[in-house]
């Protein structure tokens, strides 16, 4: 089965604990990079040391928000294809408008208990070539 790695990219680690969680239950063979920095998730990215499946970013981040890092993303050739989520605690149509006109694959607004983090990463799966080719039972 082939291994789905994930790149996941927020200032909140509980955050990236409900994200893997969530993930491992979900798929056989997780890969995951856990990033507090736009800038940290660019040296994985540029040094071709992790080269992800799919990169969940959040929007609200110190220093570079998610829609910056989204914008990078898609002028890297090499990397512009990744399936991007935007994640964000706050429904803003303009946070939403933003993320879409960045090229985002989808956007959800961030869950607070576990349940809601395991549908979410469900549906983000769901919704990118990783479920179209893996046998995982997304």
């Amino acid at each position: 089965m082939k291994t789905v790695r994930v790149l996941h990219i927020d200032d909140d680690a509980d955050d990236s604990y409900f994200l893997f969680d969530a993930l491992s239950k979900l798929v056989d063979t997780p890969a995951y990079r856990f990033t507090t920095t736009a800038s940290e998730a660019k040296c994985f990215l540029e040094n071709e040391s992790f080269i992800p499946d799919v990169i969940f970013v959040d929007y609200y981040m110190p220093i570079t928000n998610g829609i910056d890092f989204l914008l990078w993303i898609k002028q890297q050739p090499k990397l512009q294809e990744i399936p991007t989520i935007v994640l964000s605690t706050i429904e803003q149509q303009e946070v939403y408008d933003l993320a879409q006109a960045a090229g985002a694959q989808n956007f959800f607004l961030k869950p607070s208990d576990f349940n809601d983090w395991f549908n979410l990463v469900k549906s983000a799966l769901a919704t990118t070539k990783i479920a179209r080719d893996t046998s995982t039972s997304v």
